[in-house]
This record gives structure tokens, C-alpha cells and sequence, in this order.
């Protein structure tokens, strides 16, 4: 879309997921390690939740065969998901995922390193009429937060939505949809002394 300057990346957490539980180790060169679990179920007859966390860290290795400067990353994720039928049409929904770590690299054959932190989160209704009307409803925040560790320089951007569908049939063999997404987004940025300010 209009927005999307450098790529989009895509990510729709999974719901509806079977229950049970279950858990992850893995590790690897460069102290690369990773822990996980995740786990899903009914809490009641009406009420569904899933969630998981995981860790990842790694060393990392200097980006030159003649430089010291570390490399090394770590991450937290965290995903978590409740559902709710409140009747035979109405469901209701809410989601959460965030992700935060540190990441080291060498800017210009100088060490660096930044503090990260993504993170999004959403609520919303979905409608099933008898007469085939379907109605959706959704709104949600997303955040992301860069912060340089060796200076002032910083980026953050919050991203407000509220996105509403209503889909009915016409005449048994056609499916008409409506809808509206309104956003309201504001970045500010420090950058080699440099600011920056926008809401869109």
C-alpha cells in the first residue's frame, strides 16, 4: 500500500488451535539457544485462550574477520488469544503479541546496539445473522519502538485502527461486503541530531 516504504511484514497470530500444550529447546553455534512453550484450551464451555512464550539469544560472531565488535541478540516473544461465544451469532475476540529485545551490529566499524520492542494488540466482535448478514468489528493498537543504546537517536511509531465489515447476500448467489478502516498513526524519530514528527 501507500504506506508501506520499506516492505510489510504480515503477521496474523494463529486462533482456534486444538488443545494441549507443548514445549521447545533448541541450541546451536555461537551460543545460539532458544526455549518455548505454548498452550491451548476451553477454559469454560464459552471461553477459548492460547498463549506462548519464547527466548531467544545468541553470541553472534564480529561482522569482520579483523573487528571485535559483538553481535549478539536476544528476544522475547510473548502471543496470547482469548475467544469468547457469547451467543450462536455473536463471538467476541482479543488478541496480544509483543516482542522486545537487544540487537548488536557495528555502524560504520563502531560497536552498536539497540533496544527493540514490537508489539500489537486488538479487540473485536464478529456477527453471524440468520438471513446470511455477516458483521465484523475490530480494533487495535500497534506499536514499534527502536532506542539506541550508544546515543540519542531513536525511532517509535504507534499505529490506532478501528476496521468494521458487513457482508450480506443479495439474492442467494451474490455476496455484497461494506466496510471502513480508520487509522491514526504517529512517528517520531532522533537521527544523527536530527528530529522527526509526523501524524498521519
Amino acid at each position: 500500500g501507500t504506506d508501506a516504504i520499506g516492505g510489510v511484514i504480515n503477521i496474523i497470530t494463529r486462533a482456534g488451535a486444538g488443545p494441549g500444550a507443548s514445549a521447545y529447546a533448541a541450541a546451536g553455534g555461537y551460543g545460539t539457544r532458544v526455549l518455548a512453550a505454548a498452550a491451548s484450551g476451553m477454559l469454560s464451555a464459552r471461553l477459548g485462550a492460547g498463549a506462548s512464550l519464547a527466548y531467544q539469544r545468541s553470541d553472534g560472531f564480529p561482522p569482520r574477520q579483523d573487528a571485535s565488535d559483538p553481535g549478539d541478540y536476544d528476544n522475547t516473544t510473548a502471543n496470547a488469544q482469548l475467544r469468547y461465544t457469547a451467543s450462536d451469532a455473536l463471538g467476541l475476540r482479543a488478541q496480544l503479541w509483543r516482542s522486545s529485545g537487544k540487537s548488536a551490529y557495528s555502524n560504520y566499524g563502531t560497536a552498536a546496539a539497540e533496544d527493540f520492542l514490537d508489539a500489537s494488540y486488538a479487540a473485536g466482535a464478529d456477527w453471524n445473522g440468520t438471513a446470511g448478514g455477516t458483521a465484523h468489528l475490530t480494533v487495535s493498537r500497534g506499536t514499534a519502538e527502536v532506542s539506541q543504546r550508544g546515543s540519542p537517536d531513536f525511532d517509535h511509531t504507534r499505529r490506532d485502527a478501528l476496521e468494521a465489515q458487513y457482508s450480506w447476500r443479495a439474492y442467494r448467489v451474490n455476496e455484497l461486503t461494506v466496510g471502513s478502516v480508520t487509522t491514526d498513526e504517529h512517528t517520531a524519530s532522533l537521527s544523527f541530531g536530527l528530529p522527526y514528527d509526523v501524524r498521519t
